[in-house]
């Protein structure tokens, strides 16, 4: 049997941290709803008691809520017993999203919203006016560039409107566009709608509404173009490096970190796809919470090590995929699961060396499978392929970007 163990260090991160111990709370149920709190702010305590509220079946029962408290922070295993759980796990949350509360994570919007010079200088008359003040800070500075700047889109300048001194609580516009890019527009705003609640989302775009920036704001705002979406799930118990799943369109992989170490042997971060166009990341939870300042939540098992959780995050690039999508009709973005499989870690008894099997704990099943090394036949990831409730998964996906949508219009 195989099994490499880690422990993250948890007294490295940063003082915004918050932590729950599963040990503490007799409803495992509370916990994760917990945790979907503060990993995507918009949910209400009322959406997400209704998402599992018709469901017998949920990842609270007895058996994984004691499998949960004990379970290893970041672990690479061939245990017969671990793989029976593992699957047990992830089959429910990829089954039965709603009882388990695998709402889809809307974690960065990009758009470039067309705007006249007029309008252009009105948005930077109602910057200077400082009623944003009145719920965040600013942050206003000029961008370096290098390069050929006439066959890319580079802006300027940018303003940081700051709600919070976390990193990612921010809400980013970029302007002074150069650049030969027809289909790039003089605004871009960027920001992780996972970090607002949605009364500060509103806030801020009736601000600029209100401010009269636009001849006609909801029309300017509904065709501005989406650059970048991410949308993103947590599987909970769920450790990254036995996590096995390939991207159907591209063979394209890579993995984090690059080179092991005492601290870190087990891959971290595997990439499915060209990052430079629409592609998946699929990555440790913890790992990038306990190694980067970023807002977020620990769950703490018996002896006070994290349990792994596992994000699944589709990055979408319209525009770089060549299929525009406007604001006005995100609703309608692809489901992140459209060209994704995901297999059951019994697959590891279909490979027989010891070395294959330190080659997936290092560097991902993805990059395992093509990197010319796999000799695992088609006939067995076809029989362990897991099934993706899609239609639940895509329902929810709907409904969140439709609130995102008219949190933004206003309407």
């Amino acid at each position: 049997m195989l099994y490499i163990r880690e422990t993250l260090p948890i007294n490295t991160v940063h003082i915004n941290r918050s932590t729950t111990e599963i040990s503490q709370l007799t409803d495992l149920y509370d916990v994760i709803k917990k945790y979907k709190k503060v990993t995507f702010r918009p949910f209400s305590e009322r959406y997400l008691r209704g998402l599992g509220q018709n469901s017998a079946v949920n990842i609270s029962n007895k058996l994984y809520s004691s499998y949960l408290a004990s379970v290893s922070s970041s672990y690479f295993t061939t245990s017969a017993r671990d793989i029976y759980h593992y699957e047990s796990l992830l089959k429910e949350q990829l089954a039965s999203p709603k009882s388990n509360l695998n709402h889809p994570i809307i974690d960065q919007l990009w758009i470039t919203v067309p705007m006249s010079r007029r309008e252009l200088y009105r948005l930077r008359r109602l910057v200077k006016g400082r009623e944003y003040s009145a719920f965040c800070a600013l942050n206003s500075h000029n961008l370096k560039y290098k390069g050929n700047h006439q066959e890319s889109e580079i802006y300027k300048h940018c303003w940081h409107f700051k709600f919070s001194d976390q990193k990612d609580h921010r809400i980013v516009i970029y302007h002074g566009l150069i650049g030969g890019n027809s289909r790039q527009h003089p605004l871009k705003i960027a920001f992780n709608p996972a970090r607002f609640i949605r009364a500060e989302i509103k806030k801020f775009f009736s601000w600029i509404r209100n401010g009269k920036v636009f001849d006609d704001f909801t029309k300017s705002m509904s065709t501005s173009n989406i650059t970048r979406l991410d949308i993103a799930t947590d599987f909970i118990g769920i450790s990254t490096p036995m996590f096995f799943a390939v991207n159907d369109i591209s063979k394209h992989t890579n993995y984090e970190p690059k080179r092991p170490s005492h601290d870190c042997e087990l891959v971290q971060t595997q990439v499915l796809g060209n990052p430079a166009q629409s592609h998946y990341d699929v990555y440790s939870r913890n790992h990038k919470l306990l190694s980067v300042v970023t807002a977020g939540m620990l769950l703490l098992n018996d002896v006070g090590e994290p349990i792994p959780i596992t994000r699944v995050e589709r990055c979408w690039r319209p525009q770089k995929s060549n299929t525009p999508c406007s604001l006005g009709n995100i609703e309608g973005a692809p489901s992140m699961w459209k060209s994704f499989s995901i297999y059951s870690p019994r697959l590891i008894k279909e490979i027989q060396s010891m070395e294959d099997k330190r080659f997936i704990a290092r560097h991902g099943f993805s990059h395992w499978l093509y990197s010319n090394r796999s000799n695992i036949s088609d006939n067995a990831l076809k029989r362990e392929r897991l099934y993706i409730n899609k239609e639940e998964f895509d329902g929810m996906q709907r409904k969140g970007l439709k609130v995102l949508k008219k949190l933004i219009l206003g309407s």
